[in-house]
């Protein structure tokens, strides 16, 4: 009879063993959860400012370029067409090349933050390899 009770015991503690591991499991992925997506939003809000930013050094160089070639083009009107010019052909070039230059890296750093360290160096293994078999 005494081994029975020890048995329950036993039975009943590796359950309250099992419901704290559970627990503490959720809580963990809970707290990875919060990590990645901390990283995440930090990261395009980053790229926000970055790209507002780009946006207004672009703006005035575009400006600065204008005024520089106006006089050697016949005024700031053919310059103006000029630089809407330029601007349509980087729209166009960027546009071609989406993938290789937008996509393919927003993919990478969203994979990167989103799957785990040990998958994280498994890619990274995989891309060196076909990097060298090319």
């Amino acid at each position: 009879m005494l081994s029975n009770e020890k048995n329950i015991n036993s039975l009943a503690d590796l359950f309250t063993d099992v419901k704290e591991y559970l627990l503490l499991q959720k809580e963990y992925v809970t707290l990875d959860v919060v990590e990645k997506l901390t990283i995440l939003l930090s990261a395009i809000a980053l790229g926000f400012v970055l790209m507002c930013l780009g946006l207004l050094v672009l703006f005035y160089l575009s400006f600065t370029f204008i005024y520089l070639i106006a006089p050697s083009v016949g005024g700031p009107t053919v310059a103006f067409a000029i630089m809407t010019c330029i601007h349509f052909a980087i729209a166009v070039i960027i546009y071609i090349n989406r993938q290789k230059l937008v996509i393919a890296p927003i993919t990478k750093g969203v994979a990167s933050i989103l799957i785990s360290d040990e998958a994280n160096s498994k890619i990274g293994e995989i891309d060196n390899e076909t990097d060298s078999g090319e």
